[in-house]
C-alpha cells in the first residue's frame, strides 16, 4: 500500500488519527467525465477539467468519487489529466534492460517533462498528490499498475495519493467496464456506515450482478476503517402497491427488491446486489432527488 516504509508508516499514523473523524468535518466531491447530470458538489462532462477539479478542492474533501478514461499513470480530463507522476520523484535517466519490452516500457514523463496525454507538459495536469481528498474511488480502467506491469511504482495515482493526505483509495487494477454507478455507490456506503473493505465487496458484488459489468476494483488502505462510525444503512420495503419513497441524502439505502423504477424523471437510482433480491438506492451521490 506504499513505496517504502517511511511512506506506510506516515500512512499508518494518519489512518488512526484522521480517518474515524475526517468524514464529519469535510464534505465529498463527485466527477464523471461519461456523465451530463451535475449538481451540488457533483461535476459531470464539460465541468471535469483540471481548473474545475482544483477550484472544487480548494477545501477539504472527505469522500472523492470519480469515473473518466484512464491509462495507468493518469485519468482523463476535459484539458489535462490527474497525473500519477510525483513532483520529488526524478526522471530515470536510463531506461532498465529487461527481457519483457512490454513491462519494462517507460511512460513518457518518466523520459521527458512530456506527459503521454494529448501532447501536454507534466505541469498542465493535476497532480494526484494535489487532491487534499481523505478517501477517494477512481472508477476507470487501470488506474492502478499492479505488479511488474507497464508503470512502475513512481508513476501512480493510488501511491501517490496515499504518500500525500490521502487514506485510502479504490481503484481498477484492470481494465472496467459497465456498472456506471460503482463510484458513487461506494460514496454512498461508506456514508452508510459500512467499512472500508465490506463497502468495497458490495461493490464488486454490484459490478458482477451487472450483465454489463467487467472488471473488479481493488483497495489500498484499511479494510476494517470506518470513515462514518456509528451508521447504519436504512432499509426500507415498498408498500402493497408497489412504491417505496426514499429519503435524499449521501448515504446509500437498502431496499427490498429489484427492478424498482423512479417515480419521477430525476429520482433514485437502484443498483441491484448479488443476491437478486434486495437493491440500493443512491440519490445525492448520483445528483438525484
Amino acid at each position: 500500500m506504499a513505496r517504502d516504509p517511511a511512506t506506510a508508516s506516515r500512512l499508518a499514523a494518519r489512518t488512526l488519527l484522521r480517518g474515524p473523524t475526517v468524514a464529519a468535518s469535510s464534505d465529498d466531491l463527485s466527477f464523471d467525465t461519461l456523465a451530463v447530470d451535475g449538481g451540488p458538489r457533483r461535476l459531470a462532462g464539460l465541468d471535469v477539467t483540471v481548473a474545475g477539479l482544483r477550484a472544487a478542492t480548494r477545501d477539504d474533501v472527505a469522500i472523492l468519487a470519480g469515473r473518466a478514461h484512464a491509462r495507468d499513470c493518469s485519468m482523463d480530463l476535459l484539458d489535462g489529466t490527474i497525473c500519477g507522476r510525483s513532483e520529488e520523484r526524478a526522471l530515470l535517466p536510463v531506461e532498465p534492460v529487461r527481457a519483457d519490452r512490454w513491462s519494462g516500457h517507460l511512460t513518457a514523463c518518466q523520459q521527458s517533462q512530456q506527459c503521454c496525454k494529448y501532447g501536454l507538459r507534466i505541469r498542465d495536469n493535476l497532480r494526484a498528490a494535489e487532491i487534499p481528498a481523505a478517501f477517494a474511488v477512481l472508477d476507470s480502467c487501470r488506474t492502478a499498475a499492479s505488479g511488474d506491469g507497464a508503470v512502475r511504482t513512481d508513476v501512480s495515482i493510488p501511491l501517490t495519493m496515499l504518500a500525500g493526505s490521502t487514506l485510502a483509495v479504490v481503484c481498477a487494477v484492470g481494465t472496467r467496464g459497465g456498472s456506471a454507478w460503482a463510484a458513487p455507490l461506494l460514496r454512498g456506503l461508506l456514508r452508510a456506515g459500512l467499512p472500508l473493505g465490506t463497502a468495497l465487496a458490495e461493490v464488486n458484488q454490484a459490478i458482477a450482478a451487472d450483465p454489463a459489468g467487467v472488471g473488479r476494483l481493488a483497495l489500498f488502505g484499511d479494510a476494517g476503517l470506518v470513515p462514518v462510525p456509528g451508521g447504519t444503512p436504512a432499509r426500507l420495503a415498498a408498500s402493497g402497491d408497489g412504491v417505496v419513497e426514499i429519503p435524499a441524502g449521501a448515504a446509500a439505502t437498502l431496499v427490498d427488491g429489484t427492478g424498482l423504477l423512479p417515480a419521477q424523471p430525476g429520482g433514485p437510482v437502484l443498483v441491484t446486489r448479488a443476491d437478486a433480491t434486495t437493491s440500493w438506492a443512491l440519490t445525492e451521490v448520483c445528483g438525484r432527488s
